[in-house]
């Protein structure tokens, strides 16, 4: 059984060696926070979802042909789609449990995961990760200063 971290690594693991196969620079949009899944009852799994983007691919069958071979050679489960001739898919579900896409759409290439939902307490594991980044308000309102308290009594 996949611990938490664990499937964390995994999900990006999946979207780094995805995106390496295919090359180039890319946008990242990894959460650190995870997100809720169910295993057994409700709310009693922890899944991480990521993405990455790439502009101006104009390889599209080569790219998709490489996807498709790496991901078939992971022994993942493939799904080819298109739904015009300036587009083309994968979906695919790994052995894990992770689902992946592939996308190219007009030279835009992108890559998703959904990882692996492994038992977990996802609300613990998010505020226990949440407690460890940065104030995401703290660009707009500053740094809080600190307060005193009866152990500590202001500066003066």
């Amino acid at each position: 059984m996949m611990t938490p971290d664990q499937a964390r690594a995994r999900t990006h693991e999946l979207l780094e060696n995805t995106s390496n196969v295919i090359g180039g620079d890319w946008a990242i949009e990894e959460s650190p926070l995870p997100e809720q899944c169910n295993i057994v009852g409700k709310d009693d799994g922890v899944f991480w979802i990521g993405r990455r983007r790439q502009d101006d691919r104009a390889d599209m069958v080569e790219v998709t042909d490489r996807v498709l071979t790496y991901w078939r050679g992971l022994g993942f489960a493939t799904k080819p789609y298109s739904y015009d001739k300036e587009h083309r898919g994968i979906s695919a579900v790994t052995p894990e449990g992770a689902s992946v896409y592939f996308s190219i759409d007009l030279g835009r290439v992108g890559i998703d995961v959904s990882g692996p939902c492994v038992e977990g307490d996802w609300l613990s594991i998010r505020k226990a990760i949440a407690a460890t980044l940065p104030d995401p308000y703290e660009e707009y309102y500053g740094t809080p200063s600190p307060t005193a308290t009866a152990e500590s009594p202001p500066d003066e």
